[in-house]
């Protein structure tokens, strides 16, 4: 009866000792559930904290659409839009303008527009934009020789 008892005793303290493992991973899981939930409440308080930011914005950008219409101002959309490709640098080695071949109209042409510019900035502005190899840089290097 004694070995009977203690093979039982055995087994009571191994059966305690999982029950006890089970019982704190559901208490573990328990935790992690409720951080989350935590987690999840300060997530949706964002949330809706910003949309209702973004309506307010977009309420603004309304009235100032309507107040523009009222004053007469209408929207322009540029003719093109830029799209930087990334920090490409180019080298263009004009040694000799003689060298280049058809493109005396587009520097007279930039000259001109720069010479007289009707804007009322200090310096006008000329954009150069096109493809990589077009000659862009050539261009502007032709129009700064100008003379």
């Amino acid at each position: 009866m004694e070995v009977v008892g203690a093979v039982v005793e055995v087994i009571l303290v191994k059966v305690i000792s999982l029950a006890a493992q089970q019982i704190s991973l559901v208490l573990g899981f328990k935790e992690e559930l409720t951080m989350l939930h935590d987690s999840l409440t300060v997530i949706k308080a964002l949330l809706q904290d910003a949309d209702k930011r973004i309506k307010k914005i977009n309420a603004s950008l309304n009235n100032i659409s309507n107040q523009a219409n009222l004053f007469g101002l209408q929207r322009r959309v540029p003719d093109m839009v830029l799209a930087p490709i990334g920090n490409q640098v180019t080298h263009s080695f004009l040694v000799d303008s003689s060298q280049v071949i058809g493109r005396e109209y587009d520097v007279s042409k930039a000259v001109g527009l720069l010479i007289n510019s009707t804007s009322h900035q200090a310096l006008p502005v000329l954009l150069i934009v096109g493809m990589p190899g077009l000659g862009k840089t050539t261009l502007a290097k032709l129009v700064c020789k100008h003379e």
